[in-house]
């Protein structure tokens, strides 16, 4: 026997490298026995699909043991890894082989002060030593194109496809032996479900007929003779079996097979006709089934018995002479109903209709289901039809997602609302505006744009606009003067937190400052790609100051920067108003943000609020050891007392504290302790008390670099 762990992927993992990803591997330890994933590099979503194996020699003492597997980033600057999180799975939750199922653990701490996020995906189970299985497959020729493939069958059986899951062992039912017929077959799709929890791969179902002989046609009036041929047809497909000439008694033997996903329809009617050179084909009769009534069969179940019917007219009201042999076998769940039902979910809500009356293939509820939701819908609308197959299982039949984001109206045209968008985006002295999409609230632009970027610190800004200026038909405004372009939203993107030669592919929310308060209005969906040629040029500007020279030498004073920032703003407008099309003046002063440095009470409370949570936890650990320094909590100060840092792993130490920031304490350790201190005091107040002309009002160097540095306010991508 033995364990089998199969790691799948992992998702949404914390940056370990210092370039905002991480380079993961999966090491899982079960019984003194260990083994190791290969190294996803530089993605925090990694995917493994790989499979360890473990000795098990008592499959009775599992449930008493655990399996964990830890997930590390592994360094490249220097030996090492870190630790990202861990999973462990009680033995006890362990199934056998056929049983697995795909789960997710979220990621733990193995240390109090670990910072650890996202979740691991694994399929635990039990499985026997590898043996040797003789895999046969059904050979079907696919070279059909649309409405028959040919076989050589004529008994009916299924043909199982593999899983997609790599590794896995194909066990399939044995075929019957079959005498040489041609069988046309209607397109094939896959069914995707297991017909028990059992088996290992996916088979494809369809619906077989086999058509045999007929006897006692009745001949044509005119020729005296009859030249009979099958139709066999089930919805929009159809299958013709060959012709004889001038045989009443004609012998077929051919079998035809329908997809299950292409059955269009619950009623297989098979017509008997007469061929003829020039006119039109005579009809001789029919025979219709109801699909609800043919049985099942699953291989390797005895075929059914061929039986004779007896045909009908072409309005089924009454028989006329000829019979027909055939054998239906439909392998799949027929012979029992459907009970259907239909869920919904918008975000947490979760709403089902009943179970339809009438158990057919074509159900129907008629029923209302009510929503809370708030626009834009920030959900999904998730449709699911479900088969109750039994009161604790249900079986999904199909899923739809009904996208529902989509932009607020902005203004009221013909009685309803609408909305005519346009883009804006701005970086350095370029600016591009899009073509206007007009009356959608999903609008589709799908135009690339190109700029030479001159320094890696700076920003992009995309604004959202509506166009009030159509057609002649402009709004005036609330006050009477010329109507105004209303602001749907602004993105910005700080280029640093983009990795070089990397597609991003997001969608930002637009949020917009109303008297109201904040609004979101929508979402613009971006493609963004930032490239450098150099690397050198990128580590030389963060050496450099963000503003020129004269900006630190003679400073301007808060009024003097205001009052240029409007006089330019005013520039770009007037020569952006002479565009085609123009671009207004409220555009231009929302992409500036022109009014950015007006004081306002709802700024000023915001700032204050995010001082004081920035300092909450310091004054919170403040608290905390005033209260165990005095003894307000006897148990706390005593645990404190008997701390218990003398056994902490050295891998957790490891945890805690980053390698570099390690080094370099001691290499300063070694310095302080071979260098006086007096030597170390002279140096310093030289340095402090240095001449005026050995002075620069530049920032240093170390400074630009970590002015340099995004914040985490603008890794938003």
């Amino acid at each position: 026997m033995k364990l089998v762990v199969e790691v799948v992927d992992a998702h949404d993992l914390i940056p370990k490298d210092g370039e905002g990803s991480s380079s993961a591997f999966v090491e899982v330890d079960f019984g003194n026995q260990r083994s190791r994933t290969r190294t996803v590099h530089k993605d925090l979503n990694p995917v493994w699909n790989q499979k360890l194996s473990f000795r098990l020699h008592d499959p009775d003492i599992l449930p008493k043991q655990s399996v964990e597997a830890c997930v590390y980033n592994e360094r490249k600057s220097f030996p090492g890894r870190n630790f990202l999180g861990r999973v462990r799975v009680h033995g006890a939750n362990i199934v056998r082989q056929g049983e697995e199922v795909l789960q997710r653990f979220q990621l733990e701490k193995k240390w109090l002060f670990s910072s650890i996020k996202g979740d691991l995906a694994l399929r635990l189970y039990i499985s026997p030593e590898p043996n040797k299985t003789t895999v046969t497959n059904s050979t079907i020729d696919p070279a059909a194109p649309t409405e028959a493939l040919a076989v050589e069958s004529s008994s009916l059986t299924t043909d199982p496809k593999p899983a997609a899951r790599e590794e896995a062992e194909l066990n399939q039912k044995p075929t019957e032996q079959q005498s040489p017929a041609t069988v046309p077959v209607a397109p094939i799709m896959a069914f995707q479900q297991l017909t028990s929890t059992y088996d290992l791969v996916e088979q494809v179902y369809y619906l077989y007929v086999r058509v045999v002989k007929a006897k006692d046609l009745p001949p044509n009036a005119i020729s005296g003779s009859c030249d009979p041929y099958v139709e066999v047809k089930l919805g929009n497909y159809k299958g013709i079996t060959r012709h004889f000439d001038k045989k009443s008694s004609p012998e077929w033997n051919q079998a035809f097979a329908f997809s299950k996903e292409r059955i269009q329809s619950t009623v297989l009617e098979v017509y008997v006709k007469d061929k003829e050179v020039a006119a039109r084909d005579d009809y001789i009769g029919r025979v219709v089934f109801d699909l609800n009534e043919v049985p099942t069969r699953v291989p390797p179940d005895s075929p059914l018995a061929p039986q004779w019917y007896r045909l009908e007219d072409r309005r089924g009201d009454g028989k006329v002479r000829g019979e027909i042999m055939l054998a239906d076998v439909q392998p799949n769940d027929g012979s029992r109903p459907p009970e259907v039902f239909v869920k919904a979910q918008v975000g947490s809500q979760v709403l089902k209709t009943r179970v339809c009356p009438t158990r057919t293939m074509s159900p129907m509820w008629n029923e209302d289901l009510i929503f809370v939701a708030a626009e834009p819908f920030e959900e999904h609308l998730v449709l699911t039809v479900e088969d109750r197959v039994h009161h604790t299982k249900d079986d999904l039949l199909g899923r739809i997602v009904l996208p529902l984001t989509g932009l607020i109206p902005m203004k009221m045209k013909d009685g309803r609302g609408t909305t005519d968008a346009y883009c804006v985006a701005k970086y350095g002295q370029k600016w591009v505006r899009t073509r206007t999409i007009i009356d959608s609230a999903s609008p589709r632009w799908n135009e690339q744009y190109t700029w030479e970027v001159y320094d890696p610190c700076t920003v992009i800004t995309l604004g959202v606009f509506d166009n009030c200026h159509l057609g002649g038909n402009e709004k005036p405004a609330a006050g009477g003067g010329a109507a105004r372009d209303m602001r749907i939203g602004k993105v910005r993107i700080r280029l640093s937190t983009l990795e070089m030669d990397r597609i991003y592919t997001h969608a930002y929310p637009l949020v917009v400052l109303q008297p109201s308060g904040v609004k979101k209005m929508g979402e613009l969906h971006l493609a963004v790609r930032f490239t450098c040629l150099s690397l050198a040029s990128v580590i030389y500007l963060y050496g450099h100051p963000l503003l020129p020279k004269m900006h630190y030498v003679h400073p301007f004073t808060i009024g003097q920067v205001d009052s240029l920032r409007y006089q330019a703003m005013g520039i770009v407008a007037a020569r952006l108003g002479r565009a085609e099309p123009p671009l207004r003046k409220e555009a231009v002063e929302y992409m500036l943000d022109v009014d950015s440095h007006m004081w306002s009470m709802r700024r000023s409370k915001a700032n204050f609020f995010r001082i004081m949570s920035l300092l909450s936890g310091t004054i919170g650990m403040l608290r905390w050891l005033d209260d165990v320094c005095h003894w307000k909590n006897p148990i706390t100060t005593l645990l404190v007392h008997l701390s218990w840092a003398e056994a902490i792993h050295p891998d957790e130490l490891d945890e805690e504290f980053d390698t570099l920031f390690v080094l370099f304490c001691l290499l300063a350790a070694v310095v302080l302790y071979v260098t006086p201190f007096q030597a170390v005091a002279l140096m310093a107040g030289v340095y402090v008390l240095r001449h005026p002309r050995f002075r620069s009002k530049l920032p240093s160097v170390p400074g630009n670099f970590f002015k340099r540095l995004p914040s985490r306010i603008d890794s938003m991508l």
